[in-house]
């Protein structure tokens, strides 16, 4: 919530009026225009007050602990790192930039370090989609080879009446994709309904959250079921088709 509403309940004009920090009077000169969420944290949920008066009534000190710089558009942007850097250790009296007591960032950079964090993370997401594909292809693996062994006087009578191996191939193969199917349907809904969940969560806690389906992820949700359905459900297919008929018309 706006810190506004917090302290006047929004049926007050806060310009003027005097609040207190820390049992200092304060009078408000002004309100921010509302900004939202930004990197995790409420923009709206903040009070400025003048330096020299957080320095002194506040913290009790003489020094800046944290500086937030903006550069004009097409701007060097190392070049104004290093700039800043040799402005802070003429401040501080450091000869050596090995000495130096303080560091200096950019946005540019803390970018590259969230993009690193971002592709490890895709990269692990990866990889244990690939383990539950290979888990879940096993499953529906030993699910069609019991199908097939309890279908087995099935398959003998239906070759006996003239199927042929590749109808019989054909008939496991579409079992285990509308068996597959029905499995990758369910995780995709519930997918999205997880991130409609998460969404709805994160703009009650004040966080602007969008939510989003992104078509191409299903499409390839689906390609992906339709592959491991075909890798998985090949040898059980195969291994119905090489059934031999009369044997297969005996088993019990």
């Amino acid at each position: 919530t706006h810190v506004v509403e917090d302290l006047f309940n929004g049926t007050t004009n806060p310009v003027g009026e005097t609040i207190k920090i820390n049992k200092e009077p304060f009078r408000v000169i002004g309100v921010m225009k509302e900004r939202g969420t930004v990197a995790f944290q409420n923009q709206d949920d903040q009070i400025f007050i003048p330096i020299l008066s957080a320095q002194k009534l506040m913290l009790g000190i003489n020094h800046l602990s944290f500086i937030r710089a903006k550069i004009a558009p097409g701007t060097n942007v190392d070049y104004a790192i290093e700039a800043i850097k040799s402005v802070l250790r003429d401040q501080h009296n450091i000869s050596d930039s090995k000495d130096d007591d303080f560091t200096v960032r950019s946005s540019a950079a803390a970018l590259d370090t969230l993009n690193s964090v971002t592709t490890a993370l895709n990269y692990f997401l990866g990889l244990v989609a690939a383990i539950s594909l290979l888990v879940g292809g096993i499953g529906i693996m030993n699910i069609m080879l019991v199908s097939v062994t309890e279908s087995t006087k099935e398959i003998g009578l239906r070759k006996a009446v003239g199927a042929t191996n590749s109808d019989i191939s054909r008939h496991f193969l579409t079992q285990t994709i509308a068996l597959t199917l029905t499995g990758g349907v369910i995780g995709i809904l519930s997918g999205v309904m997880v991130s409609l969940l998460v969404s709805v969560v994160a703009n009650l806690l004040g966080y602007k959250w969008d939510f989003v389906v992104s078509f191409i992820a299903i499409l390839m949700a689906l390609f992906f079921t339709i592959l491991v359905a075909l890798a998985f459900g090949w040898y059980p297919s195969k291994k119905a088709a090489g059934l031999n008929p009369i044997e297969a018309l005996r088993h019990e």
